[in-house]
């Protein structure tokens, strides 16, 4: 009986080794984010750094000698064109123009007497009554009371100055300094900037800002010139956008209204200078920010993000979509960035589907399942900042400053999954 039970398990057990395997399924192609590129109009942009500075600056000095009497202002204050800022004890001043005054007084009846004299003298000789060699000596009295006369009202003129110089007042509308002397103090005045100097005062609108471009730079800005591509700085108003160290992008404009005339031979640069409205006061001399110009002329181009593009021993690639859904490496050539989107010169084209952040989980060859998604373009690419070049004319000029960053639009919008 137990025979026969372990025939009978065994001849089961070799039945079953010989039953055929449960054919094998393929896995599911992967799901991908795919999307086709950008195609638009755009200009390439050149970053810089470049350097505020005031576009008036002046150094206040005493003009005329004597004691600090009073300083009219608060370090720092703002001050407008004409405002008396300090005031040199006048009184040494007010007894010269006195007696200046009185000189001239004396001559002025000098020479009255001595015209009527001259009259009678002239009649005189007429009827030769007179000698000649009395009229000679009354007309040349006279002349030299004119002569004198002329010189103490240049002499009343200067007193006239001096006083006026010991108030000393600001050319400009600005910012002053502090105050570098106290008041009580003995200066010193003169010119050609021997005066002692008392404070200074800036300017605060508008502002310069300095660039110092490279000469291979410069060069390509002269070759698009006489193509025809881009407008000199020195025939028209060219655009240029700057952004201060705490702001994102470059939202200040304003337009290069200067180019110097040779390049510095121990830089190798040639410097530029733009001009910006600074109704906020954000902008102060000595500030470095970033600067931006147009490198390029208007010309359509093919934009993709920056992680959709691969590197493969020193070649940059894309992995792009056949009619069947299945990825093809494609190398292809670079041009420049636009708010984190890579301009595509050769390998792709308008049309063509690519994957957009899965490079790692797709191999060349394989095909996926593709998910289409809309690739935004930020707002300086679709026009929306009020600062962007399609909406600001190369020759316009500069509009209000804005201390604010535009808003950026999401570069892309897929799922999560992608």
């Amino acid at each position: 009986m137990r025979l026969s039970l372990t025939l009978g398990f065994n001849v089961l057990f070799m039945a079953g080794c010989h039953q055929a395997p449960p054919p094998l399924t393929a896995p599911p192609p992967p799901t991908i984010s795919v999307a086709r590129p950008i195609a638009q109009s755009i200009i390439d942009y050149d970053e810089y750094q470049g350097r505020i500075e005031p576009s008036e600056s002046v150094e206040i000095r005493a003009r005329v000698s004597g004691y600090l009497d009073q300083i009219h202002f608060a370090d720092g204050a703002l001050v407008e064109a004409g405002d008396i800022l300090f005031t040199i004890d006048p009184k040494p001043y007010e007894a010269e123009v006195n007696r200046a005054k009185g000189e001239v007084g004396q001559l002025e009846a000098r020479v009255e007497r001595l015209t009527k004299d001259f009259d009678r003298s002239k009649r005189l000789l007429e009827t030769k009554s007179a000698s000649q060699e009395s009229f000679d000596q009354v007309a040349g009295d006279l002349g030299e009371a004119k002569a004198g006369l002329l010189a103490a009202k240049a002499a009343l003129q200067r007193a006239e100055l001096d006083l006026g110089y010991t108030r000393v007042v600001s050319p400009i509308s600005g910012r002053v300094s502090m105050h570098e002397v106290s008041q009580g103090n003995l200066i010193s005045g003169g010119t050609s900037g021997q005066g002692t100097l008392l404070t200074t005062v800036v300017a605060l609108e508008p502002m310069y800002v300095y660039v110092d471009a490279p000469e291979r730079q410069v060069l390509k800005y002269q070759r698009l010139q006489a193509e025809g591509k881009r407008k000199s700085a020195r025939d028209g108003h060219v655009p240029m956008f700057i952004g201060l160290a705490d702001e994102k992008g470059t939202p200040h404009e304003g337009y290069i209204d200067f180019v110097d005339n040779r390049l510095d031979s121990n830089t190798g640069t040639i410097r530029a200078r733009g001009v910006f409205d600074n109704e906020q006061r954000f902008l102060q001399g000595g500030y470095y920010v970033s600067v931006r110009v147009p490198g390029s002329g208007q010309y359509d181009a093919i934009l993709v993000p920056e992680r959709s593009i691969g590197t493969q021993q020193n070649e940059r690639y894309m992995l792009v979509l056949d009619a069947e859904s299945k990825a093809i490496y494609r190398p292809v050539e670079l041009g420049t960035v636009h708010d984190g989107l890579r301009v595509i010169t050769a390998g792709l084209k308008a049309d063509e589907r690519f994957v957009v952040n899965a490079l790692a989980r797709v191999r060349p060859g394989i095909k996926v399942d593709p998910q289409e998604i809309q690739i935004e373009p930020p707002a300086s690419l679709a026009g929306t900042n009020p600062n962007s070049p399609p909406t600001k004319p190369a020759d316009a000029k500069p509009t209000e400053a804005k201390p604010t960053e535009p808003p950026a639009a999401e570069a892309l919008k897929e799922p999560a999954s992608g």
